[in-house]
């Protein structure tokens, strides 16, 4: 009989134990919001001409609890109707740019919201500056599922945006727009 009591006592000690690590894990997992075909539109002036370079496989991976985000897009996936650029871009040897940084929001709520306005700073790699800019973030809840559009905007100058390894004759600023990306919360 005292051995059926011990056991019972470890069977609950152990218990106890797991419950905890259960609760512990569901209140410390984060919202994480991932998009693999993020639709990014850069514009700048080169050789005094307009140039537009876009693409729909920006990757950004946004962290609802902290409001840290990371965008990342490979170079040689952008494309412009400017054969020269083009041919410049896909014959890089796989370069990507990576922003990382934060909006200036502490959390950001997984309950439908109003659209939210926010800032953002961070930096770009492998330039490694700063940059600040703006954005705009729609929540969307359907039943069990939830989403969310994002919109960011950056300016920048040619050297943020570029390592030294590649040079473009660009003119002035080089605009940076994430246009309406759906994205899904990762453990959905």
């Amino acid at each position: 009989m005292k051995a059926l009591k011990n056991n019972i006592s470890k069977f609950k000690f152990l218990m106890a134990i797991l419950l905890s690590m259960f609760y512990a894990r569901s209140f410390s997992q984060t919202e994480i919001y991932r998009t693999n075909n993020g639709l990014l539109k850069v514009s700048t002036d080169l050789n005094k001409q307009s140039l537009v370079v876009s693409s729909k496989k920006l990757i950004i991976m946004l962290d609802y609890e902290t409001g840290n985000f990371t965008m990342k897009q490979e170079l040689s996936e952008l494309i412009t109707d400017n054969d020269s650029v083009q041919d410049m871009l896909t014959k890089l040897p796989q370069k990507f740019i990576v922003i990382k940084g934060k909006l200036d929001i502490d959390y950001v709520n997984t309950i439908q919201h109003a659209p939210i306005d926010f800032k953002v700073e961070g930096t770009i790699l492998p330039a490694n500056r700063q940059i600040i800019g703006s954005g705009n973030l729609v929540h969307m809840v359907e039943g069990s599922s939830a989403a969310c559009l994002l919109s960011l905007s950056f300016t920048l100058e040619s050297d943020d945006f570029f390592d030294r390894e590649i040079s473009f004759p660009l003119d002035g600023k080089i605009y940076v727009n994430v246009l309406q990306t759906l994205m899904a919360r990762v453990n959905d």
